[in-house]
């Protein structure tokens, strides 16, 4: 059995299933995956103290946690569908275009977010 080695990933013939990745490429994604747990535990912990400040009731911050895991299930099969048909190579080719879009709403929501109790 012959393998390559491309980007620390060891590649078999494709009778032999999955390809086996690196342990330094399997590091990476754990640290990525890590952080982004961190993100949403802080998140998570203080949402309920940042919606009663600007006026919610304690009684529907149930419903407010939920709406996002609803439209996450509503909107990613969406997305995925059109980035499976969007070839655009001078932006990175499918996938790109759409994280760069989700970039720029997710600081957008983080700088209002903080600032939504003086807006009205």
């Amino acid at each position: 059995m012959k393998k390559v080695v491309e980007e620390g990933i060891y590649m078999q013939d494709k009778q032999q299933g999955l390809p086996k990745r690196s342990l330094k490429y399997l590091i990476y994604l754990s640290f990525g995956l890590f952080g982004t747990q961190m993100a949403f535990g802080l998140e998570s912990s203080q949402l309920g103290r940042l919606f009663q400040t600007i006026g919610a009731a304690p009684e529907v911050l149930g419903m407010i946690f939920i709406i996002p895991p609803l439209t996450g299930m509503l909107v990613q099969p969406l997305v995925g569908k059109y980035s499976d048909q969007t070839w655009l190579p001078k932006l990175g080719g499918r996938r790109m275009p759409y994280l760069i879009i989700g970039s720029i709403l997710t600081v957008l929501s983080l700088v209002v977010l903080p600032n939504s109790g003086s807006f009205g």
